[in-house]
């Protein structure tokens, strides 16, 4: 029996327990200082938004890239371009949002800085952030 999932529970999803919460499968994750990503399968979202498997990608979620010397990219959302407009193309979007601010969430709780911190650790912060702003996803 599929989940009726709504874009107001999709909205409102902002960390990796309110996306497992959503009851569309586990997200499967992995943030770390290098990069990392958070996404559910292909399947799950197939089941849950009722779209055909071959629509979507493999993983559908959000990554992020290491652009060197202690600098992340811009969290970059997986692509897709099958999928049908209206309330399917809704969720698909705001599930892609969902994800990135999951990430960013989870991202800044396990590597919080304070002012205490090493010099070397505040210019790679923002670097990271001035490059997240200018949209830089990759470097290569």
């Amino acid at each position: 029996m599929k989940k009726n999932i709504t874009l107001k529970a999709l909205n409102s999803a902002n960390t990796i327990e309110d996306l497992t919460n959503l009851g569309m499968g586990r997200p499967r994750y992995d943030i770390g200082h290098r990069g990392g990503y958070i996404y559910f399968t292909f399947a799950d979202v197939s089941d849950a938004f009722d779209i055909e498997e071959w629509q979507l990608p493999n993983r559908v979620g959000v990554y992020c890239n290491y652009l060197g010397g202690g600098v992340l990219g811009a969290p970059m959302i997986s692509e897709y371009s099958k999928v049908p407009a209206g309330r399917k193309a809704r969720k698909m979007e705001a599930l892609l949002e969902a994800c990135r601010r999951a990430y960013m969430n989870a991202e800044r709780d396990l590597y919080s800085f304070d002012d205490d911190d090493e010099d070397s650790y505040k210019w790679e912060r923002q670097a990271t952030e001035a490059s997240r702003k200018a949209g830089i996803g990759s470097a290569y």
